[in-house]
């Protein structure tokens, strides 16, 4: 008879299994230091979006770094994609969001915001990314160095829509 630990483990690679084998060809390229986000999520993301259409994450590595590891990933970049830019904060952080707009802008009075934006294809799943640095608290009153990356998964997006 196996003993019960057996049974346990062995249950428990079946469901990792099931699990890896579920992730989905749009989840996002994992980059070194990136970190999931809920509250930044929360904040800079539509609130009718569709569940797992959007995934955002912060990383302390510099955004041109981060852009530059993209673009590397990108079989055929169109010509301003992975770019670093600067940007106004509420263009940079979208309309969309939760977010107080007026509390953003005095937080960045006199401050620009850089930001990358690209795309990636894994199959036929296309994800958008969108990396903005620097990077607000989550109560929208101090600036930290991280820079934040939004992932919008396009087809999940769509398929919301559709009929």
């Amino acid at each position: 008879m196996p003993r019960p630990w057996t049974r346990r483990a062995a249950v428990a690679l079946v469901i990792l299994a099931s699990l890896a084998a579920q992730a989905s060809a749009a989840d996002p390229i994992p980059l070194q230091g990136m970190t999931a986000d809920r509250n930044l999520g929360w904040l800079f993301t539509p609130a009718a979006a569709p569940p797992g259409a959007y995934d955002v994450f912060r990383s302390s590595r510099p955004i041109a770094e981060l852009a530059g590891e993209l673009r590397q990933r990108d079989p055929a970049p169109r010509a301003d994609a992975w770019r670093v830019l600067r940007s106004d904060p509420i263009t940079a952080f979208g309309t969309e969001g939760r977010y107080d707009r007026s509390r953003l802008a005095r937080l960045f009075v006199g401050r620009q915001v850089q930001v990358a934006r690209g795309a990636l294809e894994s199959g036929t799943e296309l994800s958008s990314y969108t990396l903005i640095t620097p990077v607000p608290d989550r109560t929208l009153r101090t600036l930290g160095t991280d820079t934040m990356i939004i992932v919008t998964h396009v087809g999940r997006l769509t398929a919301a829509v559709e009929p």
